[in-house]
């Protein structure tokens, strides 16, 4: 077993251990750090978010590692970009985790969690006017529609989180970048090596958004991941301890949410 192969045998291990836990959610103590938190926008409460944070990096990660698993039994090859496509949610729900429970200050943790809040009602608004006013929808969901307004909740809680920010002098708009940026800092505050692991990060979180977009050029820039053959064709490859290597990285961020998680929701007084 290579060294990195151990390394992610025992991200595995963890990943089994976290996979337990997501199917009795915690809920946060009275008197809680946590708790505190989610009364400032009680509707899409922090609680709520982090923990969907933690569920999306777990499930992605697990499902990452299986797919790896599968590569390694049957011979391989190591897919260039399907592994780093599904890594690239457990990063993104790792990321939102740590950002709304390791920041030392509510004002930060809470202001992030009105605006992933508002981005969940402005996207569900947007996903479900689509649907409503698509010429495939069938007569009978178009006759619901012309007597239910289905795009007037989430349109007001969109608008009762902007308000909130607006409080607080805060922008509306926090994108996964955003997150995945914030969380790095987080995770690597400090060190000899705290920049190297930030940029290490965000590198991953924009080679992985290639990938998943399918962008060509993007993907040229992992190293060692592809064979110029001609001035037309691109041989792309992959190898196990690239992504192991990415996997380790992603399991770091997702621990230190698991970290804060039991701290934040435990009351002071037990």
């Amino acid at each position: 077993m290579t060294p990195w192969a151990e390394r992610v045998d025992r991200v595995k291990h963890a990943v089994d251990a976290w996979s337990q836990r997501l199917t009795q959610p915690d809920d946060p103590q009275t008197g809680s750090s946590l708790a505190g938190d989610d009364t400032v926008f009680p509707r899409l409460p922090c609680s709520q978010l982090a923990w969907n944070g933690l569920t999306v990096g777990v499930e992605h990660l697990d499902a990452t590692l299986r797919l790896l698993q599968q590569q390694v039994d049957v011979g391989g090859p190591i897919l260039p970009a399907a592994n780093y496509t599904v890594l690239r949610g457990a990063l993104v729900g790792s990321s939102q985790a740590v950002v709304l429970l390791c920041s030392s200050s509510r004002e930060e943790r809470t202001t992030v969690g009105l605006q992933i809040a508002r981005e969940e009602y402005r996207q569900a608004f947007n996903f479900r006017k689509h649907v409503l006013r698509h010429a495939g929808l069938v007569p009978e969901a178009q006759a619901a529609a012309r007597d239910r307004d289905y795009l007037k909740l989430f349109e007001e809680r969109r608008e009762q989180a902007e308000a909130r920010l607006r409080e607080r002098g805060a922008s509306n708009r926090v994108t996964d970048t955003d997150l995945v940026e914030k969380a790095a800092d987080l995770v690597h505050p400090e060190g000899e090596d705290a920049e190297l692991m930030q940029l290490a990060l965000e590198m991953e979180w924009r080679l992985g958004s290639g990938a998943a977009h399918g962008r060509l050029l993007v993907g040229l820039q992992r190293t060692g991941g592809h064979l110029v053959q001609g001035q037309n064709v691109v041989a792309m490859g992959g190898s196990y301890d690239d992504v192991a290597q990415q996997v380790c990285a992603v399991s770091l961020v997702l621990s230190a949410a698991w970290r804060m998680w039991d701290l934040r929701i435990t009351s002071p007084r037990g």
